[in-house]
């Protein structure tokens, strides 16, 4: 499951950790059982708690490849993985993003995105 943290502090729910931005491959048995308190049902209601859900439409990249289906963007379409990839802090997912993903579109927007964690890290 993938959550969008909307919030500019890291939040801990159970055993589960949301940082500013995209969260990928959030436990959803975890969430579930967090998911009707108080806390987390208000964060959800208001927006500061978003949980991301693909598009049901072919994933094609404008050369008319398939995605490479092990990514875990490879579920989103270019557009919403490159959208995904702009809220994601977390280099490490994208580092394997940048091993798993074949669109070369999503491939340079993964890239960029990495380069300016590092360039963010070495000021």
């Amino acid at each position: 499951m993938n959550l969008k943290y909307n919030a500019e502090n890291i939040l801990t729910i159970g055993s589960i950790t949301l940082r500013p931005g995209t969260n990928f491959d959030v436990n959803e048995a975890e969430f579930e059982k967090y998911k009707s308190t108080l806390v987390v049902k208000s964060k959800l209601q208001s927006g500061i708690i978003q949980v991301i859900q693909p598009v049901l439409t072919e994933n094609k990249e404008e050369n008319g490849t398939d995605s490479n289906a092990a990514s875990g963007l490879s579920e989103f379409s270019a557009q919403e993985a490159k959208q995904l990839i702009l809220d994601c802090n977390d280099l490490e997912k994208l580092e394997y993003f940048e091993e798993a993903e074949g669109r070369p579109s999503v491939l340079k927007a993964i890239r960029k995105k990495i380069s300016e964690i590092k360039d963010e890290d070495q000021n």
